[in-house]
């Protein structure tokens, strides 16, 4: 017949692996967590940094013009006549229209002016938005909204960076 003493190690024992097992999860288990949140933090950092076409402001200039101002955040430059525009707005029949413009189409968009610092330069002396530079163009609606919603504006560069905004 077992021991008291025996029987007492043998609890005692049983509770020590108890404590160290649920020691070694906690442990465990907080480790993970930093690890996600850390995770999240990098992929947040990510998509900011993807995210490189920074809209400054824009202006309805009437029922189916847009002026848009942008700059490039990074280090990377935008080719600019290969951008494409998203608009989504409500029409004047009360209806949300969505459209993808092209530069140079009509409907579509125009660039008016590449400014460097308090100069502009011409498209013609590079086909890019660099770093610090701004745009300034001209966004044509394929039909007029109606003047009551809010126009949503999103830049699109060839890589995937997008600047959004929205006007009204």
């Amino acid at each position: 017949m077992p021991s008291e003493v025996t029987i007492t190690g043998a609890i005692v024992a049983f509770v020590l692996m108890s404590l160290i097992v649920a020691g070694v999860s906690l442990i465990v288990t907080a480790v993970l967590v930093l690890h996600n949140q850390a995770t999240a933090s990098l992929e947040k950092e990510a998509l900011a940094a993807h995210q490189m076409i920074l809209v400054l402001n824009g202006t309805i200039v009437n029922s189916t013009a847009l002026r848009i101002n942008f700059t490039v955040r990074g280090v990377s430059l935008i080719p600019l006549t290969a951008m494409q525009v998203v608009v989504r707005y409500v029409n004047t029949l009360n209806e949300t229209e969505t459209y993808l413009l092209n530069y140079g189409s009509n409907p579509g968009w125009l660039l008016d002016a590449i400014y460097v610092g308090n100069t502009t330069r011409s498209l013609s002396s590079g086909d890019y938005l660099a770093p610090g530079e701004k745009a300034e163009i001209t966004v044509t609606l394929p039909t007029p909204s109606s003047g009551t919603q809010p126009i949503l504006v999103i830049l699109v560069s060839p890589s995937g960076s997008k600047g959004e905004y929205a006007l009204g």
